[in-house]
């Protein structure tokens, strides 16, 4: 995640086995300390997703939803649908965070096809 730096980050999705659509994947990161100004956040996924094997490079394939985040996970302020996918990295806007805070949100929609090998 790139628009600012964060610390405690990870995404888990609902399936993991390999060469299964892995549902919806949950994105948890905490902002840091220092005050920064942001418009959206990117995920960047690893090198062994394959685009339009594994992943969709239509950035309107990949929808939000914040109802049902764990506790401690605060709901990411204005998240939306992806406007942009380039190579392997997909960016979501969204509106002003707070520092040092744990936010999340579940990537839904078809884009995540299938879990790499």
């Amino acid at each position: 995640m790139l628009a600012a730096p964060a610390g405690n980050t990870y995404m888990r999705c609902d399936r993991m086995r390999a060469s299964t659509a892995p549902g919806n994947c949950l994105v948890v990161f905490t902002t840091s300390a220092t005050a920064f100004t942001e418009g959206y956040i990117k995920v960047t996924l690893d090198t062994e997703w394959v685009s339009t094997t594994n992943f969709s490079t239509t950035a309107t394939n990949y929808t939000v939803s914040t109802a049902g985040l764990p506790g401690g996970v605060t709901a990411m302020p204005g998240v939306a649908t992806a406007d942009q996918v380039s190579g392997n990295t997909i960016r979501f806007p969204e509106t002003a965070l707070a520092n040092s805070t744990t936010y999340g949100f579940f990537i839904t929609g078809t884009g995540l096809i299938t879990n790499p090998t």
